[in-house]
C-alpha cells in the first residue's frame, strides 16, 4: 500500500510510533495534529506535545514557524490526519459498507452483518453502540474520529477483536 506525501516526508526526518490530536494523549515519538476546533484551536497544544516527546507536529496554523522538532504545514489538518491515520496503521480494506441516514442506521448495519456472517463473510461493524467482528468492544463515541477508526479497522483486519 502506498502511503501518503505527508507520512513518506514525516517519516524520512523522524522515526514515528504513533500518531495523536490529542495533546493529553501524546505519547514518545507520536507526531502531534494540532486541529483547529469551533471553540479551540489545536495550536495552543503544540509546547505541550513536544513535552511529551512529541516527534513531529502536523499545523495548518501558517503563524508556526520553527520548534525543537520539524513542523509540518498542511492546508486541511483533519484530511491530513485521516489520510495519515489510516496509512500508518495500515487499515485499508477492500469492502466497506456505510449506513448514513436519519433514523434506523444501526438496525440496519446489524442487518447486514449478520447477512454477510450467515453468509461466512469475514466482517466487522463500527457504530454507536460498539464495534465488533466476533467480539463486541464497548465505544464510547457517537463518531468515532480517524485514529480510532484506523486503530480500529487495524484489528478488525487482523481479526484481532
Amino acid at each position: 500500500m502506498a502511503k501518503s506525501s505527508l507520512l513518506l516526508k514525516i517519516s524520512k526526518r523522524v522515526k514515528i510510533s504513533g500518531i495523536s490530536s490529542d495533546s493529553r494523549l501524546v505519547k514518545k515519538g507520536d507526531v502531534f495534529f494540532a486541529i483547529t476546533g469551533y471553540l479551540i484551536d489545536g495550536s495552543k497544544y503544540i509546547d505541550d506535545a513536544i513535552k511529551k516527546k512529541a516527534s513531529a507536529i502536523v499545523t495548518s496554523n501558517k503563524k508556526i514557524k520553527k520548534k525543537k522538532i520539524p513542523v509540518f504545514h498542511v492546508n486541511d489538518v483533519r484530511e491530513a490526519l485521516s489520510y495519515t491515520a489510516y496509512d500508518f496503521y495500515s487499515s485499508k480494506i477492500n469492502n466497506l459498507i456505510a449506513v448514513t441516514g436519519t433514523n434506523g442506521k444501526t438496525s440496519v448495519s446489524y442487518f447486514i452483518y449478520h447477512i454477510l456472517k450467515k453468509l461466512n463473510k469475514k466482517v466487522g461493524i463500527i457504530g454507536t453502540i460498539g464495534n465488533s467482528i466476533d467480539v463486541k468492544v464497548k465505544s464510547n463515541l457517537t463518531t468515532p474520529d480517524p485514529i480510532s477508526i484506523a486503530k480500529t479497522l487495524k484489528k478488525m483486519k487482523e481479526k484481532k477483536i
